[in-house]
């Protein structure tokens, strides 16, 4: 009972390593679509992070929230005409 404990973290420790070493070895079972959905994946997040840092700039930057509380009407017909001419792009295409 006495050994049973660190032979239990002997053994896991061995197990992990083993994992770890067939996942680098081997690549883990993965067939290349995997490798390539997980790198699509990987270029799609970093993206998506870029325009998250993006969308909290502009939401923090004090220029942009004076010139929105200025003159809202104005903003918001630019942006729904924006709207629009984007709605009728894609019904062109």
């Amino acid at each position: 009972m006495v050994f049973g404990i660190p032979m239990s973290a002997i053994i896991g420790s061995f197990y992990i390593k083993a994992q770890k070493l067939k996942l680098q070895g081997g690549g883990g079972g993965l067939t290349n679509m995997d490798r390539k959905k997980i790198q699509t994946l990987l270029a799609e997040n970093e993206s998506l992070r870029k325009r998250v840092e993006n969308l909290e700039e502009i939401a923090s930057d004090p220029d942009f929230i004076k010139i929105a509380g200025a003159d809202e009407n104005k903003l918001q017909k630019q942006i729904d005409f924006l709207a629009d001419e984007i709605r009728s792009m894609r019904k062109i295409s």
